[in-house]
């Protein structure tokens, strides 16, 4: 037996490992990855989503989304695939499917319903593959909290980038015909929080027709790709709520950079019936270049009434 061989082929062999474990290690360091928590997330202490946030890490989960109070799992602390949805705490200013909008919360009907969105981007490119976040030096806002100090980009200052900025999810009646609520939400694994980002629809009617502008803004964290965004219509009824349209938003990536995205206007269908409705938007999202997904907790609308054949209209009190 050759043992000079043996010894030069086992050298050989270890070399190949050596070399291979080099590569892979610089594959996998290549690989974009999710660090949690990133240093610019920002919850107000005490707020349902901190209630919320503390709940999902405090229990492990291995993906969760915290929409204000609401808690919503798809793996458990054991990485088993779940649907699990749980109220951890009351989110005092959401629209309610399960009565029409509070007449006592006209809130700031001076505000435009639509304050325009002069950062807005218009529709991102959704290759993920040659997506990248630019580095260029830009206006920075620094807030401080009980959790710390967050540094993040300026963004516009227009009333969506101030209203509902709670930790919750909130809704104000504009009008008769305008309404719209607002969701702060915060998503994470076993690891903790990865980022944040907010979700708004707003609601017009137009005779017996709702009409939907949803507004995307990231907060915190990698960019977020969103996939099967929808606005349904829903009517009320005695024993149970029927569907009245389902309606598709196109994909979106939302980022430190491209912080905002505007969808088109969504149209709704003739509500011909006397009744009472209501709007939902639903969305997965995950990290761009990861293998991450989260199904979105619902956003709803206010309650509106079409009654008999006149045009349809939001409770205001007034």
């Amino acid at each position: 037996m050759n043992l000079s061989r043996i010894t030069e082929k086992g050298t050989t062999l270890k070399k190949s490992v050596i070399v291979l474990a080099i590569i892979a290690g610089l594959t996998l360091g290549a690989t974009p990855a999710v660090a949690a928590p990133p240093p610019d997330v920002d919850i107000p202490a005490g707020s349902p989503l901190a209630q919320c946030v503390d709940r999902a890490t405090q229990a492990k989960f291995q993906e969760w989304v915290c929409f204000g109070g609401a808690l919503q799992v798809t793996k458990d602390e054991k990485g088993n695939q779940t649907d699990h949805k749980e109220r951890v705490a009351e989110d005092p200013e959401a629209p309610d499917p399960g009565k029409p909008a509070d007449p006592g919360k006209p809130a700031d009907p001076g505000k435009p319903a639509d304050p325009g969105n002069p950062n807005a981007a218009g529709k991102a490119s959704i290759n993920t593959a040659s997506y990248s976040i630019s580095s260029a030096s830009k206006a920075v806002v620094i807030t401080t909290t009980s959790r710390g100090t967050s540094v993040r980009p300026m963004k516009g200052g227009d009333f969506y980038d101030t209203w509902c900025e709670t930790g919750s999810v909130c809704g104000r009646t504009v009008n008769a015909y305008q309404a719209e609520s607002k969701g702060n939400a915060a998503y994470g694994d076993q690891n903790g929080v990865i980022g944040s980002f907010d979700a708004i629809i707003n609601t017009q009617l137009s005779g017996r027709q709702a009409r939907w502008k949803v507004t995307l803004i990231w907060d915190s964290g990698p960019s977020l790709y969103f996939k099967g965004m929808n606005v349904e219509c829903r009517q009320k009824g005695f024993w149970q709520n029927t569907s009245c349209g389902n309606h598709s938003i196109p994909e979106a990536i939302i980022s430190s950079t491209n912080y905002r995205y505007p969808a088109a206007t969504l149209y709704g269908n003739y509500l011909s019936a006397d009744a009472e409705y209501f709007g939902v938007f639903g969305s997965m999202f995950a990290p761009v270049g990861t293998g991450y997904g989260w199904t979105m907790t619902p956003l709803n609308t206010y309650v509106w009434r079409c009654p008999g054949t006149y045009n349809c209209t939001f409770p205001t009190g007034g």
